[in-house]
């Protein structure tokens, strides 16, 4: 073996080491509800009426959400949770297209990957992730909603409180401008 040494790589060709393999710190194993929806219902309605659209709406969404086969892998992730809001709330506040499934995939796997990251976030417990989960999931359904029935309905006002709530729960949660995102 005297003399051996490992090829070089021809000049100009980089070679990257590979993503760690995933944790999955931002997973959980789900309880049993834990009262997010009515929370947010109760925070952010103004009547009897309001909170409980809402907390109905926050609990569909997370349903429909969980309901969809492209979303199977972000199920009880908070990587998913948080995927789904940036895209959602960043195509309704800036009138985007979706991303592609490529492009929404690898969004996932580097937030996923920047959890993995966070020694904080390996502290967290099932029941901080489930809420934080079902919060930005939340997050992202009621502008939706209100985008979609505007939409719907063509009125401009509706579509227009929609993009302009979807930009504050941007800035809300990201602390970044939703243009910049």
């Amino acid at each position: 073996c005297s003399g051996w040494q490992p090829a070089k790589a021809p000049e100009g060709l980089t070679v990257n080491t590979p993503p760690p393999a995933p944790k999955n710190l931002g997973a959980f194993k789900p309880t049993k509800a834990n009262g997010v929806a009515k929370q947010l219902g109760d925070s952010l309605g103004t009547t009897p009426e309001e909170k409980a659209a809402i907390t109905l709406l926050t609990t569909a969404t997370k349903e429909a959400f969980e309901a969809q086969p492209e979303t199977k892998p972000w199920r009880n992730n908070v990587a998913g949770a948080l995927a789904f809001f940036i895209i959602g709330n960043t195509t309704i506040a800036t009138g985007a297209d979706e991303p592609s499934d490529e492009a929404t995939q690898a969004l996932f796997v580097a937030i996923n990957q920047t959890l993995d990251e966070s020694p904080d976030f390996a502290k967290a417990t099932a029941k901080e992730k489930q809420q934080l989960y079902e919060t930005l999931i939340g997050f992202t359904g009621l502008p939706l909603a209100i985008f979609t029935e505007g939409k719907d309905r063509n009125d401009e006002a509706q579509m227009k409180q929609a993009q302009e709530l979807s930009a504050k729960l941007l800035e809300l949660v990201l602390k970044v401008d939703a243009s910049k995102v």
